[in-house]
């Protein structure tokens, strides 16, 4: 039975296709990808901030760097 509004979805419309190993270790290489780039965030926005705290004479020099420190000087 299909539907007249493509914007839904019904059970059987969807793909039966068993997942497959390249299906599973696609989505755990995109969930250590996703990982990494937070704790890379993470350890980046860190170092700015120390930086930007302890080097006075750098504010004001590079726009998204003073955003970025003062993003997190709120958060904190």
């Amino acid at each position: 039975m299909k539907h007249t509004n493509p914007k839904l979805t019904l059970v059987e419309d969807l793909d039966p296709r068993p997942v497959s190993d390249y299906d599973v270790e696609r989505d755990l290489e995109q969930e250590r990808q996703r990982t990494l780039r937070n704790t890379l965030k993470t350890r980046h926005s860190l170092a700015l901030s120390t930086l930007m705290a302890e080097r006075e004479d750098l504010h004001g020099v590079h726009a998204l760097a003073d955003h970025i420190a003062e993003s997190l000087n709120w958060s904190a």
